[in-house]
């Protein structure tokens, strides 16, 4: 059931045939439909629209005119200045996906924002042809870093501070620990001591 913003409810079986829906499974106690106006995982987008807050950033989501696939929503402060191309070839191939890397290989005719529609989170480093760039807040929601035009490798790699900074910290007290182990080892040692007695005279009677 869908229940709308107004308080109307919807059969989504019953929406089948008048949206952008399709039945892609149907069982007696469940029905799964297949959203086809979804937005690909990567894509460029040329038309960059500034925010200063994020009640900006949703009011231009929010747009009628807003189109997601081609339009961005990027931070006022952050953003470069970007055109639509008129030729040229773009592509872009996802190449490695996972949890915590993914790799993207992009040819764009001109400079552009490569958005990647996973949620942004700190911690996220992206990288052009293995130089760090930044990782930029699309949409309120996504990631995106800015491409310049030809042929790059782009690469998302999760590195939060947390993990680095536990990472230093064990790495620091396994330096201490074999500091101390290797210090007890290579340091004289003291001769045990042994307890001598004085022969005494035996004593006549």
């Amino acid at each position: 059931t869908l229940i709308d913003q107004d308080g109307n409810r919807y059969l989504f079986a019953q929406m089948a045939g008048f949206s952008d829906h399709t039945l892609a499974f149907r069982s007696d106690d469940v029905a799964i439909f297949e959203n086809h106006d979804v937005l690909p995982r990567v894509f460029l987008a040329y038309e960059v629209h500034e925010a200063a807050d994020e009640d900006e950033a949703s009011m231009i989501l929010r747009s009628p005119t807003f189109d997601p696939r081609r339009h961005v929503v990027l931070p006022a402060e952050k953003t470069s200045p970007v055109s639509s191309p008129t030729t040229g070839i773009e592509r872009v191939e996802l190449e490695l996906y996972s949890s915590s890397r993914v790799v993207v290989q992009v040819e764009a005719p001109v400079d552009g924002y490569l958005v990647l529609t996973d949620t942004w989170y700190p911690g996220w480093r992206a990288f052009v042809d293995g130089e760090e760039t930044p990782v930029l807040r699309a949409d309120l929601a996504f990631r995106s870093v800015l491409v310049p035009a030809g042929q790059h490798r782009i690469t998302f790699d999760y590195r939060p501070t947390s993990f680095r900074a536990g990472l230093v910290m064990s790495v620091l007290a396994l330096a201490l620990s074999l500091w101390l182990f290797l210090g007890t080892v290579s340091s004289p040692g003291t001769a045990p001591r042994t307890s001598q007695k004085t022969p005494t005279t035996p004593r006549c009677p």
